[in-house]
């Protein structure tokens, strides 16, 4: 289930439907020749190599990913005894509920449109309080943070501002440093505006320096057939995260 957005003049509606790089060996004679180093170096990159699913990230109206609304379940169950309210009375209290929940207060930031939509970021807090985490940072309550502990759970936070496309991440995967998002635009069949945003869970990490690249990947065929254009990086870096690093201390 999830909520569907309106314009920020209009009423929230309540809307139903049903994530050790290897130097090689030291060469012990001269003979290996620039094939075989090739080919050991692709295996240890193989090695690296770690996706993340989509089974394993929380996200906010996302195909494929956790209902991110089962991290606040009084609020999700609330909202379905609303269901049985008559129209008027399930307005009412659902604005009220919409106040309290952590889900809406991240939500709400998304709301603002800007020139270009800023980067993502990372947070390090323990699940029960990572929306808490996620929310106080969107709406400015605490700083970002470029750097964390030792030891800490990383979880990478990835949005896209208020807009009239779907924005749905298709994989993420860590490759030594790097971790990368893969997303897709994907037009509104119907005439509204949503939001979205994703927690992506890297878990505890190497010390060092990351890089989180997004990466836009092409619109699926259908949509073209139907008269739809391939936006362009730039267009989507108007409501879509952006690239960022961030460094875990040693």
């Amino acid at each position: 289930m999830f909520w569907r957005s309106m314009t920020l003049g209009g009423v929230a509606w309540l809307a139903l439907s049903t994530a050790v790089c290897s130097n090689g060996q030291e060469q012990t004679t001269e003979s290996s020749n620039s094939s075989e180093q090739a080919g050991e170096k692709q295996t240890a990159d193989d090695k690296e190599s770690v996706e993340i699913p989509l089974s394993e990230i929380w996200a906010y109206n996302m195909p494929g990913t956790r209902d991110v609304q089962d991290l606040e379940p009084e609020v999700k169950a609330a909202i379905e005894r609303l269901k049985t309210l008559p129209r008027e009375e399930m307005e009412k209290q659902f604005r009220r509920l919409l106040e309290d929940s952590l889900v809406w207060q991240i939500r709400k930031p998304l709301h603002q449109r800007s020139k270009q939509a800023v980067s993502g970021f990372a947070v390090s807090s323990p699940e029960p309080e990572l929306l808490q985490a996620v929310r106080d940072v969107l709406t400015g309550k605490e700083k970002r943070t470029d750097s964390f502990a030792a030891g800490s759970d990383i979880t990478v936070v990835f949005f896209s501002r208020l807009s009239g496309t779907l924005v749905h991440i298709d994989h993420v995967e860590r490759r030594g440093n790097t971790v990368e998002i893969q997303y897709r635009v994907v037009p509104h069949l119907d005439l509204y505006l949503s939001e979205h945003f994703a927690l992506i869970p890297l878990g505890k990490l190497p010390s060092g320096f990351y890089q989180v690249k997004v990466v836009q990947g092409p619109m699926e065929q259908k949509y073209l057939d139907y008269g739809y254009k391939q936006g362009t990086p730039a267009q989507a870096a108007k409501f879509v995260s952006q690239s960022f690093t961030f460094e875990v201390q040693k």
